[in-house]
């Protein structure tokens, strides 16, 4: 009978060990550069020009596809200097194989996160780009590459698997990669699962990324919209639009025309305190009242900051929040209203307006598909509006809450909206068909509260106003016809 080694067993053993374990390496290693080289049609080189200060450079990586339209993701301090508090003269993309570069739109910021969300038409020559590398479970120890940054021209390095995730410091990783360099802000980070995080900060010691989970957390807004369309590895089903989730069904919906009004069928509605507004209701909203309005259009959301400087070739000179064209235009008077609607029908041969009083309060409650909600689209304000208590003091992106029963979004908060309307203080008891105001009186009407006012002031019947050349940072408007 043939006796066992114990030594040669013990050796043997261990050489399966090692055998297993440099394979399991190997093969991870493999699956990590595969993976990182078939994402280098995701991400793009930024560059970013300031008048005074010249040319900022960085990276970014595709996120989501809407209409033709790519949105792409980078660190805000690239596209908004270093103190995040400039607006870029110019922001050019470019893509890997790719000797062209191509015009951005900025969309929108989140300077705490260092995040920004760029939008450009997508380039015919992208055929196609890979929305199944997302990585939502980081873990400490893994293995991360990054494609970025190498001497003065982008050109999609690879620099090897050096790095490592040492910390979780959510909503931030800490990642340590001796080749890391400046001018990689707003890189991929990326494990042999997919990106896990963007760059945010590039230093070769320690350097930071803003995890992925929280990129789709900002990008899909709660589930209210939808930029942010990457899946899992392997995934091969599309992406559930989150922006059609928890919203009301419209029945006999028209089409928008060209400047996103939304036809509404006319009918008649009890203006003024009703019951659902309880004991929130202020004297000029009484007497409850009925009114009947025709036909009318109204704009699906408050004109925005890109639909403004369309017409008039730049923005107004007070704007506040500048820098964010699909965020409502800001800091415009009465006045200033009518001088962009001459342009506008001008310019179209139609006649643009502002909804009267009556009209802007029928779409706020829904026509004559309304359920009775107290604010636009719903009894709970934080699903319909940017109001004091999440707006972060500033306006946000359109169409981000949830519509109203006609698809309307931003009737409460965002920012108020002015009416046609002379400002009446008292409502009168009789019944009233396509009701304009008040003959006369200094005040013009405005409604739907805004970004800076609490909940009381957001009601579909609350009323406010001002003299005509009123201006304010929390005050805009939208289209009716």
């Amino acid at each position: 009978m043939m006796q066992n080694n114990p030594t040669l067993t013990f050796v043997t053993s261990l050489a399966c060990i090692i055998f297993l374990w440099v394979n399991k390496a190997s093969a991870q290693n493999d699956a990590l550069t595969l993976l990182t080289e078939s994402l280098k049609k995701n991400v793009i080189a930024i560059r970013a020009n300031f008048e005074e200060d010249g040319d900022e450079k960085g990276f970014g990586f595709i996120v989501g596809e809407q209409n033709n339209l790519l949105y792409v993701v980078t660190a805000a301090h690239v596209v908004r200097g270093v103190d995040k508090d400039k607006n870029a003269r110019s922001i050019r993309l470019k893509f890997y194989t790719d000797l062209r570069w191509y015009e951005a739109s900025f969309v929108y910021h989140w300077d705490k996160e260092d995040l920004a969300l760029l939008e450009l038409a997508k380039p015919a020559a992208l055929t196609n780009w890979r929305r199944d590398c997302a990585d939502l479970q980081p873990r400490i120890y893994q293995k991360v590459r990054f494609i970025g940054q190498h001497g003065n021209e982008p050109n999609w390095v690879d620099p090897g698997l050096d790095g490592n995730i040492f910390q979780d410091n959510d909503p931030e990783l800490n990642f340590a990669i001796g080749t890391i360099r400046p001018g990689t802000s707003g890189a991929p980070l990326i494990t042999a699962r997919g990106i896990v995080g963007m760059i945010t900060k590039d230093d070769m010691g320690s350097s930071t990324a803003l995890k992925l989970t929280q990129i789709q957390k900002l990008l899909s807004g709660g589930g209210q919209y939808s930029y942010f369309g990457l899946q899992g590895l392997g995934a091969s089903t599309p992406p559930i639009n989150p922006s059609t989730q928890n919203q009301p069904v419209v029945e006999n919906a028209a089409e928008e025309d060209e400047y996103g009004l939304i036809r509404v069928k006319g009918g008649t509605f009890t203006m003024g305190c009703t019951t659902e507004q309880g004991s929130d209701c202020e004297g000029d909203e009484k007497p409850s009242h009925q009114v009947t309005v025709n036909d009318f259009s109204i704009g699906k959301h408050e004109v925005t900051q890109a639909q403004w400087r369309a017409v008039m070739g730049s923005d107004p000179p007070e704007l506040d929040f500048k820098g964010c064209d699909q965020c409502p235009v800001e800091r415009v008077s009465w006045n200033d209203v009518q001088e962009f609607l001459r342009k506008l029908n001008s310019k179209t041969g139609k006649q643009y307006r502002l909804p009267t009083e009556a009209e802007w309060e029928y779409a706020a409650r829904g026509g004559n598909q309304s359920r009775g909600y107290k604010y636009a689209g719903g009894n709970l304000l934080i699903e319909v509006a940017w109001f004091t208590e999440n707006s972060d003091s500033k306006t946000h992106l359109v169409a981000q809450k949830k519509a109203n029963e006609l698809g309307l979004y931003d009737m409460s908060g965002n920012v108020w909206e002015w009416c046609q309307d002379r400002y009446g203080e008292n409502y009168s008891r009789r019944a009233q068909t396509n009701p304009t105001g008040a003959a006369l009186g200094s005040y013009r009407i405005y409604r739907g509260g805004g970004w800076g006012f609490y909940a009381g002031r957001c009601r579909v019947s609350f009323r406010h106003r001002d003299v005509p050349t009123f201006r304010s940072n929390g005050l805009g408007f939208r289209l009716a016809l």
